[in-house]
């Protein structure tokens, strides 16, 4: 056995061979194919399998439209609620006396002031932020 790593420390230690007229590069060629523009059967295929994709995600998840994922999707109106319907008394505020987290209480709070609380409504606009996924993959 000690021969055996001693013939192959020998050979990973050999010096490479150079031929000085070509110079170490001249292994590295570009063919004129090697990069080209996607094809428009490319894009066929990329625009069918994103499409199959963005279907399946909407016919997966097409009965959960009508209920709410979670108990605490409007947990920022509650403690908006709680503080007389005042913004920035709401957001400078612990919440459930436990986080002070005013950035993410002011993001989530925006939505809530632009759709209104119905679930379809939700699912509709998370479905259309996640449609192009799979195209993008």
């Amino acid at each position: 056995m000690g021969t055996v790593v001693a013939n192959s420390l020998k050979i990973m230690m050999r010096e490479p061979k150079h031929d000085l007229k070509s110079g170490p590069m001249s292994d590295l060629s570009i063919s004129s194919d090697a990069v080209q523009p996607a094809s428009s059967s490319d894009l066929k295929e990329t625009f069918l399998v994103g499409s199959l994709g963005s279907l399946l995600l909407l016919l997966l998840s097409w009965p959960a439209f009508k209920f709410f994922f979670f108990a605490e999707a409007f947990w920022q109106l509650r403690i908006y609620d709680e503080h007389g319907r005042h913004l920035w008394r709401a957001a400078f505020s612990r919440i459930d006396g436990m986080f002070f987290r005013p950035g993410f209480f002011l993001a989530q709070i925006v939505w809530d002031f632009i759709l209104p609380a119905n679930p379809t409504v939700y699912h509709i606009r998370n479905f259309v932020f996640c449609a192009p996924n799979p195209f993008l993959l």
